[in-house]
């Protein structure tokens, strides 16, 4: 496995929380611009992965590496640093307030006047409007209150968010549990057009195994912390995904 030809190497990555191990030599590449499926039953090691890659757990051994540079980080602020960012299953949207206003939260863009600054509003809805078109959202007004979005909108939105810092790696932990059929489309055609138009690498978790074989371009499966077989989707039927996490 060469780092140089990844966007993201793991390399012997192992995890124990006393005599339990979450993780054992857990080793992958990543490969620039591609969508790896990340599946797994409850208690495979799926979260403790995505906590390490994303800063929130140090492993006990083993390395990581950014397009070929290896780094290392103590929590996720230095991850999102390094091109790491991740879009958790629960949305951490505020309801009460508007799609622009959720999409600049916390960064929000300000015009000077002499010695005060105010909040640029027409130029984040701009903004906002130009990053839902470019991945071809046509569903979502910058003004729109979170609370009137459907569940399919909202994940949309907090994945827009994640990406506008254009990571290396993108982590999208869950993203269609709970949606309905249509929501589950929108995001999973939302998916596509983001690995169409930008550069980012993606891990998807998802329980949903044939959006998974549908939409990525490999596989990996995780039983008791250790990788038990990775290939691309077409070479794995869905039985044998299954017996491969039991």
């Amino acid at each position: 496995m060469n780092p140089d030809e990844n966007a993201l190497t793991v390399d012997g990555i192992s995890k124990s929380y006393g005599a339990v191990e979450a993780l054992t030599s857990v080793s992958f590449g990543l490969n620039q611009n591609s969508i790896l499926g990340l599946v797994g039953d409850n208690g495979a090691g799926k979260s403790t992965l995505l906590k390490i890659l994303n800063g929130y757990l140090q492993p006990d051994s083993g390395k990581i590496y950014i397009s070929g540079e290896e780094i290392s980080f103590r929590n996720p602020q230095e991850a999102f640093e390094a091109g790491i960012n991740m879009t958790y299953q629960y949305m951490a949207l505020v309801d009460s307030t508007t799609v622009w206003e959720n999409f600049f939260m916390g960064r929000e863009l300000t015009t000077r006047y002499g010695p005060l600054k105010t909040i640029n509003k027409n130029r984040m809805v701009e903004e906002v409007d130009n990053q839902l078109a470019k991945y071809g959202v046509d569903s979502l007004d910058p003004n729109d209150k979170v609370e009137d979005l459907t569940g399919g909108q909202k994940q949309i939105l907090s994945i827009s968010r994640s990406i506008a810092s254009e990571p290396e790696v993108l982590m999208l932990d869950e993203p269609l549990t709970e949606l309905s059929r249509g929501d589950r489309d929108l995001v999973v055609d939302f998916v596509r057009n983001l690995r169409k138009n930008s550069d980012t690498s993606i891990i998807l978790v998802s329980h949903d195994l044939d959006i998974v074989r549908e939409l990525v371009d490999e596989i990996m499966i995780l039983n008791q912390g250790k990788i038990t077989l990775s290939d691309r989707p077409a070479n794995l039927s869905t039985d044998t995904i299954v017996d491969c996490m039991m």
